[in-house]
């Protein structure tokens, strides 16, 4: 007790008092900071620690307590974050909390904050591949982690970063895939151009050393291009070579261009001194019969040219020393003074033009329009008469000027008197709200309103009242006063804008997403323009520079993709023309309509092939072959739907054999009506399977009762054969599967027929249970398999939907797009890249490129699994994928078909993005799928 009365009281043991004094201490007093910092940073009562933290505002001193690493570090970064939040300078403030503290500390502190955005900004002045590395690795946000992910470009950094994030970051782990592989591809294409360039060196080489040829200027302008299409970097070690055999070349090259135009010379100047004199003289005619009279009366400058004109000619003839030709000398000297003749009478004329010109722009002067409209009448009239125009030639434009200018003053001395009190009405009204739109802050409307009543005082030319002029005066005054105003809110905006472009122009984004953010400041810098009353022209030339530095990747980017869309057009027109000539061509009467059908599906995958294309001559060519196959696929259709009928009525017909007292007329019927089936045709593909199960359905009641009515005898003599039979289908079913629900149903009915007889022998009984049991077991397994892919199937549609609007260029409702797909992931990653290639058709031909590869090899392992031939064109792919999987293969010829192996493959093909762009390997893989179960 004595040792605490003498102890200060923030070291007291009871932490409230601790606390109390903590509060008392001020930061500013280096000793009480020192004593805040021990109790803020290690006192062991939280109440203490806060209330020591309550008392630090000093940026560098929080910063110092972070550094501290204590238990309340996150108290710490808060309060970090809280003064960024209230701070007018954070960048300033974030930049020394960098130079003070951990990256990833100020990283996280910046996330906390109000101003996340600056993240990115923080991420980009990174130079440390490690700290990146680091960076992507650490718990902040996905989007920061994939910049800092996006900048690493040490091939051992990625390596590195490759192995950690392989198993616990996917989205790091594919952007670093990614660039690993754009790394070594990035090295093959240097090698690649290194070879180049020093394999056009060496041509180059041999083409200036070798025998001159007629295409050697050709050749080596081509290898030039060649030369200059690779980048400087690989062609370092080749450029001495290439240099000095491109000086040869072109050296040899400038020798014989000098020969061709030395011979051409010497016969050009025989041919042109008999020329040149008649040239002359047709020159002077031709000068003449160009120039318009009226034309050289209005412009002294025309006839000072078309003198200058003849003066060149003429000294051109006396430097052609063509005097001695005596006919053509006298001509050309009589053209010669004709026009010069000409010019002076134009000349004269002129002058009484520029007298009436010079009054004319008089009457525009201030000067002028202040004298009073008598005193304007009277000179107008005067100056008329003074004219006196020649009527040899046509009045200018100014004698009409000056009549209709006589004729307007007189109206508008007598319609003045008449407007002038209504004019003073409509200014007193513009006026009225000139002064509103000041008080309500309306700048545009207040600018207009006040031109408005301008051009109304100035209409009556100086008669307005002075207290309307005086009224006036004032409204303009507090108009300037509230431009400054805004103009001073508006210039830092301004400023920001131009930052934010500038820093814009440096990042390394997608042209598309680079053009998009360009559009959105544009947008932004239009509607503050819109309020700025000073309109600065050194800041909107900064602006204007930035945002052109920045779109000059998206215009070459823009170009290029303008090309192809070009060629996809054209191609697709060359389609449409084929697809015409075929149609027109074809006999209606007497065609095969299956061949139709694979002709137009042909077709539609070719026109699919060529995207994307521009939108507006795109869309119009899209309609018309829409327009084309719309009669041929409404043909099709009805083929189907006809077909659908016959099947039902089929049905119908089966499900009344079924009731017929004549088991064996009904059996032989439902043969019949079997035949009937195959000879019907294909209808729909989503109908076609439940309408054959309900066929087969009773098809399997009509033979079971065959079955039923066969005597007793003949059961007995054929049990052991059909167990036999039986035995050896569902053996052969598992070897190679094929219409397993009718197999399953006749085995089931067979074994629940014989199951109790007693003339099996033990050893069949035996067999015939391990059958049993198998077939159930594979049952169970296809059952709980296929109500999995019964999800994929449903998750599928909308997205079979979306894809096929992409193909065929028509718009994609997005709303019909599930938002999440639950927790099948490749059917999440089907979401994804449908959703990219909509907002970016541009990623679509590596994506389809991709999708027939794996659609191809999908087909292949299916029909390897299931025992069954590939095409002709595809032997070598399956024998290459057998060798490499060739331990599966041994397996798969030594135990039968595994379902589960069917249904993962069918579940992966599910998850197939695009593959409606393949229709050729839909029909292949699905048919033969398809025809496990039918």
């Amino acid at each position: 007790m004595l040792a605490n009365l003498f102890k200060p009281k923030w070291q007291h043991t009871n932490p409230s008092t601790r606390a109390n004094a903590a509060l008392k201490l001020r930061e500013d007093n280096p000793e009480q900071f020192r004593i805040l910092s021990k109790l803020a940073t290690s006192d062991p009562s939280q109440e203490v620690r806060e209330a020591a933290l309550s008392q630090i505002e000093q940026f560098d001193h929080l910063i110092e307590l972070l550094n501290h690493d204590t238990q309340d570090s996150i108290h710490f970064e808060n309060k970090i974050a809280q003064q960024l939040n209230e701070s007018s300078s954070p960048e300033s403030l974030i930049e020394r909390l960098r130079a003070t503290t951990s990256e990833e500390n100020a990283m996280r502190i910046v996330a906390n904050s109000a101003h996340a955005t600056l993240l990115g900004t923080l991420v980009g002045q990174i130079q440390s591949e490690q700290q990146l590395a680091a960076l992507a690795t650490s718990s902040a946000p996905i989007a920061i982690r994939k910049h800092a992910a996006q900048k690493i470009q040490s091939t051992t950094v990625i390596e590195s970063l490759l192995k950690d994030t392989r198993q616990s970051d996917k989205a790091i782990y594919r952007i670093i895939k990614d660039k690993l592989a754009a790394a070594k591809e990035a090295e093959r294409h240097a090698t690649e151009q290194t070879e180049k360039a020093q394999h056009i060196a060496e041509q180059m080489h041999t083409v200036a050393h070798g025998e001159w040829f007629p295409l050697f200027g050709a050749t080596c302008e081509n290898l030039s291009n060649e030369w200059q299409d690779i980048a400087a970097e690989y062609c370092s070690a080749s450029t001495d070579l290439y240099e000095a055999a491109e000086s040869l070349a072109q050296q040899r090259i400038e020798e014989h261009q000098a020969a061709q135009l030395a011979e051409q010379r010497e016969r050009q100047d025989k041919e042109a001194a008999t020329k040149q004199a008649e040239q002359l003289i047709g020159d002077i005619q031709a000068l003449l019969s160009a120039c318009d009279p009226q034309q050289l009366l209005n412009h002294a400058n025309l006839r000072s040219e078309l003198n200058e004109q003849l003066n060149n000619i003429e000294a051109r003839w006396a430097d052609a020393q063509l005097s001695g030709k005596t006919q053509l000398h006298k001509a050309f000297n009589q053209e010669l003074e004709d026009a010069r003749q000409e010019l002076a009478k134009l000349a004269e004329c002129n002058e009484k033009h520029e007298q009436l010109r010079a009054f004319l722009a008089q009457t525009q002067t201030p000067e002028f329009q202040e004298q009073s409209e008598q005193e304007r009448l009277r000179q107008a009239k005067k100056a008329l008469a003074s004219a006196a125009w020649p009527n040899s030639l046509p009045a200018p434009n100014e004698v009409e000027q000056l009549n209709t200018l006589i004729t307007e003053l007189q109206r508008s001395r007598e319609a003045l008197a008449k407007s002038k009190a209504a004019v003073t009405k409509e200014i007193n009204s513009k006026l009225t709200a000139f002064e509103k739109a000041i008080e309500t802050g309306e700048i545009k409307t207040a600018n207009k309103l006040s031109r408005s009543a301008q051009e109304m005082l100035s209409k009556l030319n100086g008669d307005a009242d002075a207290h309307l002029h005086q009224r006036y005066r004032g409204l303009q005054g507090q108009l300037q006063e509230l431009k400054d105003w805004q103009g001073f809110a508006v210039t830092p905006k301004k400023e920001q804008l131009c930052a934010e472009m500038e820093a814009l122009a440096q990042q390394d984004l997608p042209p598309q997403q680079k053009a998009k953010q360009i559009k959105k400041l544009q947008q932004q810098w239009r509607v503050l323009d819109a309020t700025d009353p000073v309109h600065s022209q050194a800041i909107w030339k900064r602006f204007k520079a930035a945002a052109d530095l920045a779109y000059a990747p998206c215009e070459e980017h823009f170009a290029n993709q303008g090309k192809v869309r070009a060629y996809n057009l054209a191609q697709r027109q060359t389609i449409f023309d084929q697809v015409t000539t075929y149609l027109e061509a074809t006999d209606w009467q007497n065609t095969d309509w299956r061949n139709v059908e694979k002709v137009v599906q042909t077709a539609k995958e070719e026109w699919r092939r060529f995207i994307p294309v521009d939108r507006n001559p795109g869309q119009k060519l899209q309609d018309a072959f829409n327009v084309l196959l719309a009669p041929v696929e409404a043909h099709l259709k009805s083929i189907k739907e006809e077909a659908k009928q016959r099947k039902l009525e089929l049905i119908e017909q089966a499900a009344a054999l079924t009731t017929y007292d004549d088991v064996s007329a009904a059996a032989q019927e439902a043969k019949a009506l079997q035949q009937h089936w195959k000879e019907a045709g294909p209808t729909f593909h989503s109908q076609e399977r439940k309408l054959w199960r309900a066929f087969r359905d009773h098809c399997d009641v009509i033979f079971a009762r065959l079955q039923d009515s066969l005597p007793s005898v003949a059961e007995q003599q054929s049990a052991k054969s059909a167990i036999q039979n039986t035995l050896a289908s569902l053996e052969a079913s598992l070897e190679k599967p094929r219409h397993l629900e009718l197999v399953l149903a006749e085995a089931n009915n067979l074994l629940s027929t014989l199951i109790d007889e007693e003339n099996i022998t033990p050893k069949d009984q035996q067999r015939l249970a391990r059958a049993i049991n198998q077939l159930d077991n594979e049952r169970d397994r296809l059952a709980r398999a296929f109500a999995q892919n019964n999800d994929h199937r449903v998750l599928a549609a909308p997205l079979d939907e979306a894809e096929e609007a992409v193909l065929s260029d028509n718009p994609v409702d997005l709303q019909a797009i599930p938002e999440e797909l639950g927790s099948i992931e490749p059917m999440n990653l089907r979401r994804e890249k449908l959703l990219a290639i909509i907002d970016n058709r541009a990623l679509l031909e590596d994506e389809l490129t991709q999708t027939g590869v794996q659609a191809r090899e999908l087909c292949i392992r299916l029909e390897i699994l299931l025992n069954e031939p590939s095409p002709e064109s595809d032997e070598a792919l399956r024998m290459e994928y057998q060798m490499q999987r060739l331990q599966q293969a041994l397996e798969r010829q030594s135990r039968s078909t595994d379902l589960t192996d069917l249904v993962a493959l069918e579940a992966e093909w599910l998850a197939l993005p695009f593959k409606g762009a393949y229709p050729e390997y839909q029909v292949r893989f699905e048919g033969l799928f398809s025809s496990l179960l039918n």
